[in-house]
């Protein structure tokens, strides 16, 4: 007669919905039996399917194990048939006691031959046979064994495992669990002998697995050696980094079941939590040299468990940044165009924290006519996203989150974007040389059942400007004229200038439309007030300089916007059926000097203008003389219809009039030049 049940271990860790906490066989009889009540228990075993043969283990069919087996399956229509048993679609579905209960459930769904092919394959992912400790899974399922050549040790006796290992004879049960006792015997000395130099070379993470596990007579327990880590359970905050993991070669070194404490006194004996060991030892140290935008990787991943707690863990992954701003980037003083970040965890108040941060300032050169360089001064990798609130998403969303300045080009005739260094010059030391940016993100999607297929998508939407601690060109448009930088935009899809109300800005540069993808830093020029009859107090304008990638010239844009103003009705509403209309607009440029030029206003009412017999324009400029932009200083004009002509006046009256700003008197020539009075032309 069989036992009823035979515990293995208790996850010492919150366990995901619809998963055991417990590494439970049931239903044990057969050699697996008779080992277990052998005195000097030696118990090494690498055979699955022999260790499945002698009990039975719950299974679980979770949305994210379903979605794995459509990616295995080639046949479409046996997942289809299968997705009513995933766990949650109706009361009851998807978790079986065991490996019958199971089977019942799937020929009922599934044809004869497609449970002869498939019915093996859907048992091998849904085993739940695992033990979660400090928020890592482990999975002992037996039919995952063969996948990274995993052994599991019974050891409780008074002998050295070395010893054990290096004499098969001493092997309880050894040809029933093992199907050649040399392969599995050299599997295990190569691990042995592994650990036992890399220790001597100075690699403490095995001191305890070689000194205590391997060499002491008085370490007793269980043992799995190369076990496997899913990846879809890592910890939360780690999720994202399945998607630089290489699934084959990632498994635990080895993990440990040393005392699973037992409650008595009751009906029946129950289980606490079991107190483990392990460590999860991860390499994939080739560079990446894909030639897509964006690429990334876990070069290392090295987790040391001790007392089912976390004691160590270190990590770096690459990020590889092939373009930024959707233009071709290069990394400065470098081989490659990988970002190097490093893992740390830290535990404070009983909760653990994982964090991925770079390692020191980098610049990225830009093959572009409007950006120069964008230096990354920190970087950091958070997953943001997780199924763990809802057990039906397996979608994780992940996010590279940069700092650091972005290096305008000068243009030509109109320094428009102004932040910069005044000479091209390399500078990795980040902020101080260019827009001071936060928050500029690479983001990164994938779903758990497929992490190589991984989506990159480079995210300006939420950036943080700093101006304060932005660097500007002492002759550019932001240090002269009067605008508070209120953002950065990122235009996709169908959004354009036009569509957001800019209407276009004539300028020295040659002007473009905008589509998808362009960008722009918008700009808020403070116009103070209409008077009583305008509809709010205060006349809020926005300046919008943009930009869009081109390989063979420049694509910039100048535009504004200004409340109740579309580009196709330039007029404002004052009250009702009374507007204020205006006609073209331009910037008039002579650095330092700049000056917003709106032509032809009007004040409307239904079918009539006033004035009705002239034009009035107006010119808004900040101080030419000043470090900073200052407050905005603008007047308005008249000259009415028939003015001047051949006596002499007319646009000459023009050049006449004077304003005053900032105790000094400038002349607006007929030629838009701009030149302090007495200046010689």
């Amino acid at each position: 007669m069989g036992w009823a049940h035979l515990t293995l271990g208790n996850s010492p860790s919150v366990v995901p919905m619809y998963r055991s906490d417990t590494v439970v066989l049931s239903a044990v009889d057969g050699p697996l039996k008779d080992a277990l009540q052998t005195n000097q228990l030696a118990l090494i075993m690498s055979s699955g399917d022999r260790f499945a043969a002698c009990g039975s283990f719950p299974y679980v069919l979770t949305q994210e194990r379903y979605l794995t087996l459509k990616n295995v399956i080639t046949d479409a229509s046996v997942t289809t048939a299968i997705a009513p048993l995933v766990v949650g679609v109706s009361p009851g579905s998807g978790m079986w006691p065991d490996e019958a209960a199971l089977n019942i459930s799937l020929q009922s769904v599934l044809t004869t031959t497609q449970y002869d092919t498939w019915a093996q394959t859907i048992r091998s992912y849904t085993g739940d046979f695992s033990l979660f400790v400090a928020d890592w899974e482990f999975d002992l399922s037996p039919w995952r064994w063969a996948d990274h050549n995993s052994i599991v040790i019974f050891k409780f006796c008074n002998k050295q495992l070395v010893q054990i290992v290096a004499d098969t004879a001493q092997w309880t049960e050894g040809d029933a669990f093992n199907t050649s006792t040399a392969a599995t015997q050299k599997i295990i000395s190569d691990i042995f002998d592994d650990a036992t130099s890399r220790l001597k070379a100075g690699d403490t993470h095995l001191s305890y697995f070689v000194n205590t596990v391997m060499l002491s007579s008085n370490w007793n327990g269980i043992l799995v050696l190369n076990g496997e880590v899913p990846l879809s359970g890592l910890p939360p905050q780690l999720e994202g980094l399945a998607a630089g993991i290489d699934a084959s070669k990632f498994q635990a070194h080895h993990l440990g079941i040393t005392v699973t404490p037992v409650v008595t006194g009751a009906a029946e004996y129950v289980t606490t939590a079991s107190s483990a060991f392990g460590l999860i030892d991860y390499n994939s140290l080739e560079p990446l040299t894909s030639t897509q935008p964006y690429d990334y990787k876990v070069l290392s991943l090295k987790v040391g468990i001790a007392n089912s707690e976390i004691i160590s863990f270190s990590s770096s992954i690459e990020l590889m940044i092939n373009e930024l701003f959707c233009e071709q980037s290069t990394q400065e003083n470098a081989s490659d165009n990988n970002l190097f970040l490093y893992g740390t965890y830290q535990k404070s108040g009983g909760v653990g924290a994982y964090s991925f941060t770079s390692n020191g300032p980098t610049s990225y050169s830009m093959s572009s006519s409007t950006l120069y360089m964008v230096n990354i001064q920190t970087a950091s990798f958070i997953t943001v996203t997780s199924g763990e609130d809802d057990p039906g998403d397996t979608t994780v969303n992940s996010l590279f989150q940069l700092s650091g300045s972005v290096s305008f080009l000068p243009q030509t005739g109109f320094d428009l974007f102004s932040y910069g260094p005044e000479q091209a010059v390399i500078d990795i030391g980040g902020i101080g040389s260019g827009l001071a940016y936060s928050a500029l993100s690479i983001d990164m999607t994938f779903d758990q059942a497929s992490p190589t297929y991984r989506t990159f998508v480079f995210d300006a939407t939420k950036i943080l400007l700093d101006q304060g601690a932005s660097q500007v060109r002492a002759l550019s448009l932001a240090a002269h004229f009067p605008m508070k930088l209120t953002g950065l935009v990122q235009g996709t899809g169908k959004t354009t200038p036009d569509s957001m109300g800019f209407m276009a800005v004539d300028s020295p540069i040659q002007g473009s439309m905008l589509t998808a993808p362009w960008f722009g830093l918008e700009f808020e020029l403070d116009l103070g007030s209409l008077g009583a009859l305008a509809a709010q107090a205060g006349f809020t304008a926005s300046l919008m300089l943009g930009w869009a990638p081109n390989l063979n010239g420049v694509t910039n844009y100048v535009g504004l916007s200004m409340p109740g103003v579309s580009a196709g009705d330039r007029a404002i509403s004052l009250q009702g059926v009374l507007k204020l209309a205006f006609g073209d607009v331009s910037f008039l440029v002579q650095p330092p000097t700049y000056i917003l030029q709106l032509k032809d206003i009007a004040l409307k009412f239904l079918s009539l203008s006033f004035p009705p017999n002239g034009q009035i324009n107006m010119l808004m400029f900040g101080n030419p003389d000043a470090q900073t932009s200052g407050a905005l200083g603008w007047y308005a004009s008249y000259l009415k219809n028939g003015a001047g002509g051949n006596t002499g006046t007319g646009n000459n009256a023009v050049s006449r009039l004077k304003a005053t700003a900032y105790g000094s008197t400038v002349l607006i020539a007929p030629q838009h030049e701009i030149r302090r009075q007495g200046a010689k032309k």
